[in-house]
């Protein structure tokens, strides 16, 4: 999916220090928010080390995870173009985490100065809108087993071995299966050798994708 793109590498290097010049330092414990559902939104973050994940409750409570976001990937970006003066998730930090925060009006006038600094902030807004669309396509056309190595894949999984960064109930709700499921089919993919778990993390063995990802 395109919710990986890297934020520096997506910028040309001499925009750099004026972005770090108005970007601020931050860091948050595992489990705190950086923000919730209807907080009003002043900007967007750019993970420097730690994870994140952005998921929405329904009006029973019950969780459904959108992403799990990493290092220098974006979170809160699109609303830039938008305009929304709300945020519409929740996001969770999922490990200790370090981020730059960059407040919307010292951004948006920065980028109104620099027309292709602004191109490319706004392909990067793009690409992650797609991405959406490549998750909702994956449920509708990859079978269980594919969403869960497509996921591991993009972890890592296929160098080294990785660890589930969500507790199963919160992967099954970004995999859009039941965490009954999850279990299963992560034993089926070890029995059939696809997968190898040390130590409760995953490595890929082998696996060929009947729907591949970042069409």
């Amino acid at each position: 999916m395109r919710f990986d793109s890297n934020f520096w590498q997506a910028i040309d290097s001499r925009y750099h220090p004026e972005l770090k010049a108005i970007a601020v330092e931050r860091t948050i414990r595992s489990q705190e928010f950086l923000f919730q559902d209807k907080d009003p939104y002043y900007g967007f973050y750019v993970i420097r080390t730690g994870k994140f994940r952005l998921f929405n409750l329904n009006d029973a409570g019950d969780e459904a995870t959108i992403s799990v976001l990493g290092k220098d990937q974006t979170i809160a970006l699109v609303p830039i173009f938008t305009g929304q003066s709300h945020n519409h998730a929740y996001c969770q930090a999922i490990e200790d985490n370090s981020f730059y925060f960059f407040d919307k009006n010292k951004f948006i006038s920065l980028i109104k100065k620099r027309t292709d600094l602004l191109f490319s902030i706004a392909e990067m807004a793009v690409d992650f809108t797609l991405g959406f669309r490549d998750k909702y396509l994956s449920v509708i056309l990859q079978r269980a087993e594919d969403r869960i190595i497509d996921f591991l894949r993009e972890l890592g999984a296929e160098t080294t071995y990785v660890k589930l960064p969500l507790a199963k109930k919160q992967l099954a709700s970004l995999l859009d299966i039941t965490p009954e499921s999850l279990s299963r089919l992560l034993n089926k993919l070890k029995t059939d050798k696809i997968l190898s778990e040390t130590d409760g993390a995953y490595r890929i063995n082998k696996y060929n994708f009947t729907f591949p990802s970042n069409t």
